[in-house]
């Protein structure tokens, strides 16, 4: 059917998941393609297509010889609502590669964010915490902390912001594309708070009408936006950090 690899990604990438019936035994073949790009790419087209038979494809994958299509079926796994998922995805954690444990701890955290397992979740919150002091792979710690903070244990969000200061960039754009730990129904309150109205206040009184501050909720993600003017751009950074930590300290 297909004559190259270049034609086995071209389907896969020009898949409509919304429009046309999917083929899955195709879909099924390619998830054993000798090339480990066209199994990858599989893998992350079946996040498209969340039922029981991507499901199903993806875990054959966690099986995978190749770290990043490992990784990549990890990942893809989020629509799952699965506790056997679940299950297999713990089995990832101590993982040869470092990016199949990230990816792993993140859809552990997102499936069990949107599932009652009260006693299970509270397991799971024990061995993140347990592999976050033995882990060495400061990627891997990141995943970690946003997992732990998804799952109710918010004092991990300050050590998930700290590592905005890493020297690896990789680690500090990982941050900033994972950075979705304040609730949406939460956001748009926060001038509700005492406590944040009156830092507000003490801001823009120490600033005597030369500044002001701005807290928006964003539109399209799950963020707190601080935004401070003023002229001394070293005071504006320095109550910018402090009003975004009291935020997150009240708000999670």
């Amino acid at each position: 059917m297909f004559k190259s690899t270049l034609e086995k990604l071209d389907y896969l990438l020009n898949l409509d998941t919304e429009k046309q019936e999917i083929d899955f035994h195709i879909v099924r073949q390619l998830s054993n393609d000798t090339d480990a790009e066209v199994r990858s790419q599989c893998a992350e087209t079946l996040a498209l297509i969340p039922c029981e038979e991507s499901e199903s494809i993806l875990v054959s994958l966690l099986d995978d010889a190749d770290n990043l299509v490992r990784a990549n079926a990890c990942d893809s796994l989020k629509f799952s609502h699965s506790k056997l998922i679940v299950k297999k995805l713990i089995f990832m954690l101590s993982d040869t590669s470092y990016l199949v444990r990230g990816y792993a701890t993140l859809t552990i955290a997102d499936i069990l964010a949107n599932i009652s397992e009260g006693q299970f979740s509270g397991e799971v919150v024990q061995l993140f915490k347990n592999n976050e002091a033995t882990e060495q792979s400061d990627w891997v710690k990141i995943a970690i902390y946003r997992s732990l903070v998804m799952l109710g244990e918010n004092e991990y969000f300050i050590p998930f912001l700290n590592m905005l200061h890493s020297s690896d960039y990789r680690n500090r754009i990982f941050v900033l594309n994972i950075i979705d730990d304040i609730p949406n129904h939460k956001k748009e309150k926060f001038m509700e708070y005492q406590e944040i109205a009156d830092a507000v206040a003490d801001v823009e009184k120490k600033f005597k009408g030369e500044g002001r501050v701005l807290i928006r909720p964003s539109g399209t993600e799950p963020l707190v936006r601080v935004m401070i003017e003023g002229k001394d751009q070293k005071v504006i950074d320095e109550e910018a950090r402090k009003l975004a930590e009291l935020i997150t300290k009240i708000m999670l």
